[in-house]
């Protein structure tokens, strides 16, 4: 007797339902200005690994689409943790830019994260609120 079996096996990322468009709004600006930075984005959940989103448009540089944050857990409260990164030539005027922060999430289409770019020797600090649209 022989037999045959076939099995398939579906990867998902347990963050997917934070994947979607998001308005964005840099509450603290650059060389510390007071205007809020508002703009849009697409944050998808990594293909490749679990509790790893990913962003289309992030700090709004053109080009910076390779930036990636952690999520602990899958908790509506979570921790978000973005790793030091290079953002390589982005934006307007191209540049490599160094991102760091942290920040949790607040609610299941909400989360904001506290960072630092650091640009050309230079560091300056933001906080950058997500909300899910």
């Amino acid at each position: 007797n022989t037999g045959k079996a076939e099995r398939s096996i579906a990867v998902v990322n347990d963050l997917a339902s934070m994947t979607g468009v998001y308005t964005c709004t840099i509450n603290t600006a650059p060389s510390g200005t007071n205007t809020p930075i508002v703009y849009t984005q697409t944050i998808t959940a990594s293909t490749t690994v679990n509790n790893r989103i990913v962003f289309n448009y992030f700090a709004k540089y053109t080009g910076n689409d390779k930036i990636y944050a952690n999520v602990t857990t899958t908790s509506t409260t979570s921790p978000i943790t973005l790793p030091s990164q290079i953002g390589i030539k982005v934006g307007l005027t191209p540049a490599d830019r160094t991102f760091i922060g942290q920040g949790a999430r607040t609610s299941a289409a909400k989360f904001t994260i506290a960072y630092t770019e650091t640009t050309g020797g230079k560091t300056e600090s933001y906080t950058e609120d997500f909300v899910k649209k």
